[in-house]
Parts: structure tokens; sequence; C-alpha cells
């Protein structure tokens, strides 16, 4: 059998075609591979991003809540107070009304401090005792000493 020079340069080209194909082939399958790990890495980034929504859907849910019952008892409160009495808007107020409160508030005053002004001077002898580290005063040589160990 013999071949003729057109023959051996018919198979050449064949040979050369079939491997351009097997190397066209191999980056085709790598194309493929890349393109399916992008596939997986974008699923399972969706996958996140959509748990990442519920949950912020969840803490709307939650949010919008507590200010539905915050507002409710702002609500209440302000019913409780000012409808129902002790504070009042001092909008709807006329002159004389407003200087009735006024003079009730300072009538108030004085024994709103005899209330609590003996709760202030304890508060203020505990810290001047702690602050000298003076010995509580049970006789009055013992104030006298306290006395001018402050006063030194």
């Amino acid at each position: 059998m013999r071949f003729s020079l057109q023959d051996v340069s018919n198979g050449k080209r064949r040979i050369h075609q079939l491997r351009t194909l097997i190397r066209s082939d191999a980056i085709l399958d790598s194309a493929y591979n890349q393109v399916q790990n992008q596939d997986e890495t974008l699923r399972r980034e969706h996958n996140e991003l959509q748990q990442l929504v519920n949950s912020l859907r969840r803490t709307i849910h939650e949010l919008e809540s507590n200010q539905e019952m915050l507002s409710d008892s702002y609500d209440e409160l302000h019913h409780g107070l000012v409808m129902l009495g002790g504070f009042t808007s001092h909008i709807t107020f006329t002159m004389d009304q407003r200087q009735h409160m006024y003079s009730v508030e300072r009538a108030n005053m004085p024994r709103f401090f005899i209330r609590h002004g003996v709760l202030l001077v304890e508060m203020t002898q505990t810290w001047v005792m702690q602050k000298h580290q003076l010995q509580p005063v049970h006789t009055s040589e013992q104030r006298v000493k306290n006395l001018q160990v402050i006063h030194a």
C-alpha cells in the first residue's frame, strides 16, 4: 500500500485538528468545572443571604411589636396621668388655673422637703463620716472629737 504526499499531508492536518480538538475539550472541561464551582459558591452565598433576610424580617417584626406595646403603654400612662388626675396638660389651662396650680405646687414644696430632707441629712452625715473615717456619735464627747477631726 502506497501513500501519496497528499495523503500524508491530509493525515498530518487531521492529527493536528484532532490535537486541537483534544486541547479544546480539555479547556471546555476545565471551564465547565470552574462554572460548577462558581455555581455552588453562589448557591451557598444565596442561602446565607436568605437566612440573613429571614433573621432581619423576624427582628423587624419583633421591633414593630415592641413599638406597638410601647405606644399602647404610653397611651395608658397618658390617660392615667392626664385624664384621671394628677397631671394635666398645661396647654388647656386658663391664667387663673395656672396660677392656682403653681400655688398648690409651692404649698407642696415644704412638705416634700420635710419628708425628703431627713433622708438628705442622714445621707450627708453618712458621707461625712465615711470621708473622715469617723465613728458613730453616741456621746457629746464623741461629737466634739468628730468636729475637731473634720475642722482640722
